[in-house]
């Protein structure tokens, strides 16, 4: 805090800045297309923050320091123009459109704003009038479809969950997220997920509403001034400043109201209910045996206690009443049965109608809505630009007493305290809290591990809600089955998980101009979060069930975590200009100082019931600490040399000393870019503009703490109260190296049609060497694995974008679209082979779920599904059935690949006169998932493929009435040693539903889909309001009012995903969820109301 202090002090000091001497100059801006005036340009004096934009008449008027030399002029979708000032007092200023790619500036590693001609490497921006026209939620949703090849991927539907970022594919088996830099500074983009609850990801800090600009860079080359930081690419984001404001002080004021719906919820079948073995099918085989009951009597345990159904006190008293499963009687068909809601009359518990409830799963989830508020004062005088935010979203998630709210206050300012020195400060605070969050994955205490996998398809959900605080006849809390689950409800309002997190990141830079062309920053970042986290499960929950009607007190557990990281960089920029060379050099050096801990204090058992206080623990409390500390230090460089404004050069040199690994490390890169038409003076209506480009890197990416030095830890219990400590079980070898990661690219960028037509391609191939794996070793070493430099992965892609002007009039109707799409193809060469006994790794294990592995195998793509698939027959790929007619199985298969083929985006904005509106529809083919849901779903009876057509009354033919689009074969006669040389014929056993579906657990195969999607991912239609409406003294300037939504639909997933699920929800945001999904939430469409006001 003292460091915060002593920021904020320096920038109070700042605002004494002094004042020049001024003159007043007026003029006017106009387009050279039909002469009419432009209004909104920003106008500055070059070197200077004074500035100002043009009124709605293109007129402006500014007061100019007497040293001023140059006027600045810039306008989206115009050339920026520098005019000298001279003696004039009036200006008259023509602007031309801008050639799309030629005169675009975006910003660069370190911050650096560049012409994007100049570039010899793959970037791609998103301005912030783009980022905020949906209103998103987050800034990681902004990314999603609209950059080529860049990959986000959700841990569920739920509120708050984390993101996973992934630039140009897969290619580590560590972490593939890249590096975030906000205003030059890096800050941590960690997901915090602690006992089964997703906290969120470090970017949902950030509040939209105050980035200028998102810029992603790609490549090795544009990302290489990072070093050991930024194997795996770097996302830049600059952040508002009051650079380009008219002079004086203006409030802006947007907010908005949306309204969430949940959707895309798992495909149930609504033909029968709770129970086991109770359809026709085992009806028919009862009578065929000699059974003369009805059905009615049958599904009452007529037959058998053991089939059907019937409630008694939801622990297996009943007829099946403990089990929680789908596998019962049939529903709507008039029969009447005993069930946990019907009424007790003198002991007994009466039958009552037996009918479906298809929308018990939706009846769950509310409608969501939440309120988002944010106000920005911008203050320009001839010595500053400030720009001061506040902000407030406060969500409530459709789960019941679910909730997220997000603070914001921004600063970023900028003073001239001299010709020669100036000062700018950009600083972010922020602080999320929940007062409950959702329990994921298999828990009981997620709704979904019941209602997604394990459940009645006749239960009322309504009355679950209505009695969730009673307790029924048997002592349990209220719930249609006491045996394994807790009444959703219950779940949500008593296990709570309370959440707070505060953050402050920024930067301050000190600006010595002491020659004509040299400026020297002296820098400094601060990142620093603290969070807290209390989850806890309730007495009488299931989770604390001691015994039949005997519960302990309660579980809790409170954790604690806090991250500090400075960063101090020194750095030089010299511009030169010889003629028809012109230079641009950097050097500067880099102290990074990274602390981080955390504490966790709970207990197991509480003596009081539900007196979540570490006093009350019942037995030995839960304690434990954790705690790392990386520095490094770092010297780099960087020249770019132009010539005659159509060949340019860049090399980039970083050197990095790490406390996480011995020797120094070397990253170098060069790169490329020629303009062929400037070079040759060449002119032409259809091909407007060419540019090639090329680039060679080497970065890395580095290790965490403590991975190269032996360490002991303190055990979390004591023996006659004394700590026991225990040495790593994995070898730290001390020369371990950081990830390699060499990238080769070329692209090209050309225009067509006088620029109405714009395209981007760019190849590349990357090579990542070094990879950092733990591996198993003799036990006699005295450890279990070690630590190793070893194996290959390599990464080949393309990606394309494409933009046109379909329509274009500067006073009429306006159509652009953008394309963009991205293939990137990995290969594990290879992994790793022991020096000594010459053995090769196999695999190596990614991710897994319920003995399901997502690993890297060689010669394999990154992240092949492996697990029990079925048996075919060589010679045609057929399915070979057992004597039952269900699937043969064989361990040790792979089942698919969670790489996508290919990712893409279609972005269409519109606009006429006052109105403008846009959609964007992302695109992702291929990328298999592995889905426990669907498994456990279709073992239970409960989704919809398991009671399709007549297939629980006469069974199922595989091949004929089920999996028809595969070709299933039967073993004729006996089966031969190697069954591949039986004799085989077309499959035509009948089996009965229950008992194929069940077999979906022990055939992962079955439970692998495409996850292939088409989702419409936003849209707005905007109204700005006329200027004649607003005065010259009216105290409201303009505005705008929008329509607006976010992840609206799943326009098409594939056929394979039969049971609805969203394919882009996976387990984690980390490298161990990929391609895994398991009781994951439904998404939640998002639209609203978003009005913006300017004063």
């Amino acid at each position: 805090m003292k460091k915060i202090a002593l920021l904020l002090a320096l920038f109070l000091f700042g605002i004494q800045g002094l004042f020049a001497q001024t003159r007043d100059i007026t003029g006017s801006v106009t387009s050279s297309e039909d002469g009419a005036p432009i209004p909104g340009v920003s106008v500055m004096v070059k070197g200077t923050t004074v500035g100002t934009v043009t009124d709605v008449n293109g007129n402006f008027s500014l007061s100019i320091p007497a040293f001023a030399q140059t006027l600045s002029f810039s306008f989206v979708g115009m050339n920026s123009l520098d005019v000298p000032i001279g003696t004039q007092s009036e200006f008259k200023i023509l602007m031309y459109p801008a050639t799309f790619g030629v005169d675009e500036v975006v910003v660069t590693a370190l911050g650096i704003s560049r012409q994007k001609k100049s570039l010899g490497y793959a970037v791609q921006d998103i301005q912030s009038e783009e980022i905020v026209k949906a209103a998103p939620v987050n800034v990681i949703s902004t990314l999603a479809g609209k950059v080529a090849g860049v990959q986000v991927n959700q841990a569920g539907g739920q509120i708050g969950a984390s993101s996973r970022v992934v630039i140009r594919g897969n290619s580590s088996l560590g972490s593939n997220e890249p590096l975030v830099v906000v205003d030059g500074i890096p800050i941590a983009n960690n997901s915090i997920t602690a006992n089964s609850v997703d906290y969120g990801s470090g970017l949902y800090d950030i509040n939209p509403q105050d980035i200028e600009s998102i810029s992603i860079l790609k490549g090795g080359a544009a990302a290489a001034l990072y070093g050991m930081w930024a194997g795996h690419g770097v996302i830049l984001i600059t952040t508002k400043s009051g650079r380009g404001k008219a002079r004086g002080v203006q409030i802006s004021y947007e907010g908005n109201y949306h309204v969430d719906q949940v959707y895309s919820i798992q495909r149930y079948q609504n033909k029968y209910g709770q129970g086991y073995l109770g359809d026709e099918w085992y009806w028919k085989e009862a009578k065929a045996e000699g059974y003369t009951g009805s059905y009615q009597d049958f599904v009452l345990g007529g037959y058998d206690p053991g089939y059907g159904f019937a409630y008694v006190d939801g622990f297996g008293s009943g007829v099946n009443d403990g089990v929680d499963e789908s596998w019962g009687p049939r529903l709507d068909i008039g029969l009447m049965i005993p069930q946990y809601n019907s009424p007790v009359v003198d002991g007994v518990r009466k039958a009552t109608p037996w009918v479906s409830n298809p929308n018990n799963v939706r009846d769950l989830y509310q409608l969501g809505h939440s309120t988002n508020h944010n106000i920005s004062l911008t203050s320009v005088t001839d010595n500053s630009n400030t720009r001061l935010s506040l902000g407030i979203r406060d969500q409530i998630g459709v789960l019941p007493n679910t909730d997220m709210t997000r603070y914001t206050a921004a600063i970023n300012s900028t003073m001239k305290l001299s010709k020669l020195v100036e000062y700018n400060i950009s600083m972010t605070y922020s602080r999320n809290e929940s007062d409950n969050l959702p329990v994921t994955e298999y828990n009981a205490s997620n709704p979904m591990q019941s209602l997604g996998q394990w459940t009645g398809r006749q239960i009322d959900m309504k009355d679950l809600k209505a009695n969730w605080k009673t307790t029924m006849e048997n002592g349990y809390p209220y719930n249609w089955n006491s045996n394994y689950h807790n009444n959703p409800f219950w779940s949500l309002n008593k296990n709570t998980n309370s959440f707070q997190k505060n953050r402050v990141f920024g930067k301050t830079s000190l600006f010595i101009l002491p020659a004509k062309d040299l400026k020297i920053e002296a820098r400094l970042g601060l990142d620093y979060y603290n969070s807290k986290n209390k989850p806890i499960t309730t007495y009488r929950s299931n989770e604390m069930a001691a015994g039949y009607q005997a519960w302990d007190g309660g579980w809790f557990r409170l954790n604690s975590m806090a991250s500090t990281e400075i960063n101090a960089d020194l750095i030089a920029y010299y511009d030169l200009v010889f003629g028809d060379l012109s230079i641009n050099l950097l050097g500067g050096a880099n102290y990074r100082n990274r602390r981080w801990d955390s504490q966790t204090l709970g207990a197991d058992i509480l003596t009081v019931p539900d007196l979540f206080t570490i006093s009350n623990v019942s037995g030995s409390p839960v304690t434990a600490m954790d705690n790392d500390w990386v520095r490094s230090n770092s010297v780099y460089g960087a020249g770019s040399f132009g010539y005659n404004n159509f060949v340019f050069l860049d090399a980039t040199v970083r050197n990095d000393w790490s406390s996480t690994i011995k020797d120094p490390i070397f990253y170098p890169s060069f790169s490329l870019s020629v303009l062929p038409l400037e070079a040759t003076g060449l002119q032409s209506d259809i091909l407007s503009y060419l540019k090639l480009r090329g680039g060679w890197a080497k970065v890395g990416s580095a290790t965490g703490a403590y991975r190269t030095d032996p360490y002991f830890s303190a055990g979390s219990s004591t023996i006659y109260g004394i700590t026991q400590y225990s040495q790593t079980t994995e070898f730290p070898p001390a020369s371990l190296k950081p990830e390699r990661v060499v990238t080769t690219e070329l692209g090209l960028e050309a225009n067509f049609l006088k620029n109405r037509i714009g395209l981007d391609v760019a190849v590349y191939d990357k090579t990542t060497t070094n990879q950092i794996l733990s591996v198993q070793i003799s036990k006699a070493t005295g450890y279990n694995t070690s630590l190793v430099n070893a194996g290959e992965l390599n990464n080949k892609g393309i990606e394309v974008q494409l933009r046109g002007d379909i329509f274009k009039s500067s006073h009429g109707f306006n159509w652009e679209m953008t394309l963009n799409w991205a293939k990137d193809k990995s290969e594990i060469v290879e992994l790793y082979t022991d020096p000594i006994t010459g053995q090769s790794l196999e695999s190596y294990q990614i991710g897994s779920q319920w003995s399901t592995y997502v690993q890297a195998r060689p010669g394999e793509p990154w992240g092949v599904i492996y697990g029990t698939g079925m048996l075919r027959r060589k010679s045609d790929n057929a399915i070979i059935v057992n004597a039952g007619g269900r699937p043969r199985t064989q361990a040790n298969m792979i089942l698919g690949n969670v790489t996508p083929d290919w990712l893409g985006g279609i972005r269409n904005a519109f606009s006429y006169k006052n109105f403008s509106a846009g959609f964007l529809v992302d695109l992702r083919k291929g990328g298999d998932i592995f889905s426990v849901s669907q498994m456990f779903g279709s073992y239970s009876g409960l989704l919809e493929h398991t009671a399709l057509d007549d297939h629980r009354e006469n069974g199922i033919i595989l091949g004929k009435n089920f999996l028809k689009d595969e070709k299933f074969v039967k073993v004729v006669g006996k089966a031969a040693p190697d069954i591949q040389d039986s004799e085989f014929a077309e499959n035509d056993i009948v089996t009965d539903a229950q008992t194929f579906f069940e077999s979906y657990y022990g055939n992962r195969e079955l439970s692998v889909y495409d996850g292939s999607y088409v989702k419409l991912r936003e849209a707005n239609l905007t109204y700005t309001l006329p200027k004649s409406i607003f005065g010259v003294s009216s105290f409201v300037k303009g505005g705008s009012i929008s329509l607006v939504g976010t992840n609206l639909a799943i326009l098409w997933r594939h056929k394979s995903n039969i049971s609805g699920l969203d394919p882009e929800n996976v387990v984690n945001s980390g490298n161990s969820g990929v391609g895994l999904e398991s009781t994951t939430y439904p998404p939640s469409r998002s639209m609203g109301l978003k009005v913006n006001f300017s004063f």
